[in-house]
């Protein structure tokens, strides 16, 4: 085979795409280290600060070459540019190769895929194409957000995004961790569920308990859930990035910015950004007892109107998704 032939087929099937742009960090990410993102479809993607451009830069994770890992290199701090560890190979944040070290070979010989990072909301988002807006409309409101929990972990993606719609597990499996959260004092029955609106971008159902009090659960396709209460928002992202691994972003959005507000999230983000992993462990373990016993199908039994997000979710996965993931 044509060796340059060969490379640009090894360049083909290095690359995918993105549904949509995909959060990885927040925006206090260190500038000072190459980060190996791992993204849906068991790829890596390389991604460092470009002191020159004063910009993130990615690349796919793996040296044409000889297949090391890019993320475990350097960045050559004349350049900005990424260098392979194995043998000094350097890309810049087109993908192009810039240098082969002891080679008479023309660097354009090798290029790799290259990614967009955007900031916005405080989060950093790779995206496989430039002009990709990001949207999330409670944040584009007037608003006020607690630090964002942002963790990996190895649970499928659709059980854990269960997890995010179900309101209910919250005042058994947090008992005790959140103020007022007690498993022998539940939540008011709800006793009324009412579907919005459902579609192949997803759906919203609201539920009313016996007080009058209601809530609305939103899932927007492929990765966004929300549980809104009257002025709050429980707000998560929930992204495959392989059949058993998800990375797993959320957040409490306040509808309402004044400095009040601000001081008093200020004030308790040193404690939530403790609480937070040890919440989430709690889920954790729930739904790993779950998926013992989930072998090839889920069996469930509906046990009232609390329910309804999880069967709309499940009837919507029949109806609309295709991904195998």
């Amino acid at each position: 085979m044509n060796f340059k032939i060969y490379i640009q087929l090894l360049n083909i099937l290095s690359t995918f795409c993105f549904k949509q742009p995909i959060p990885f960090a927040d925006s206090s990410l260190s500038k000072r280290k190459i980060h190996k993102v791992p993204v849906p479809g068991n790829e890596d993607v390389a991604v460092w600060w470009n002191k020159k451009s004063k910009e993130w830069n990615a690349v796919h994770d793996v040296c044409p070459h000889r297949q090391a890992s890019l993320s475990d290199g350097v960045v050559n701090p004349k350049t900005a540019c990424i260098k392979c560890r194995y043998h000094g190979m350097e890309f810049n944040k087109h993908g192009s190769c810039t240098l082969i070290p002891s080679s008479t070979f023309n660097p354009s010989t090798f290029s790799i895929k290259n990614y967009y990072i955007k900031e916005k909301y405080n989060l950093l988002w790779i995206d496989d194409e430039k002009d990709n807006d990001i949207v999330i409309d409670v944040m584009e409101r007037p608003h006020s957000k607690l630090p964002w929990f942002i963790t990996s972990v190895k649970l499928p993606h659709r059980l854990l995004l269960e997890n995010s719609i179900d309101s209910v597990h919250v005042s058994n499996v947090h008992s005790d961790m959140i103020p007022g959260i007690n498993r022998y004092k539940p939540f008011p029955v709800f006793t009324k569920a009412t579907t919005n609106w459902f579609n192949e971008t997803g759906f919203s159902v609201s539920l009313t308990n016996y007080l009058d009090f209601s809530t609305e659960t939103v899932y927007i396709s492929p990765y966004y859930t929300y549980i809104n209460f009257p002025k709050t928002n429980i707000f998560a992202i929930t992204i495959p990035i392989n059949a058993t691994s998800s990375r797993f972003i959320s957040n409490l959005i306040i509808e309402k910015s004044n400095v009040i507000i601000k001081s008093v999230i200020a004030l308790f983000s040193p404690l939530l950004r403790k609480t937070s992993p040890k919440i989430f462990e709690q889920d954790v373990f729930m739904i790993n007892s779950q998926l013992k016993n989930i072998v090839n199908k889920k069996t469930y039994k509906n046990s009232g109107v609390a329910d309804t997000p999880i069967t709309l979710y499940n009837k919507w996965l029949d109806k609309y998704d295709n991904e195998t993931i």
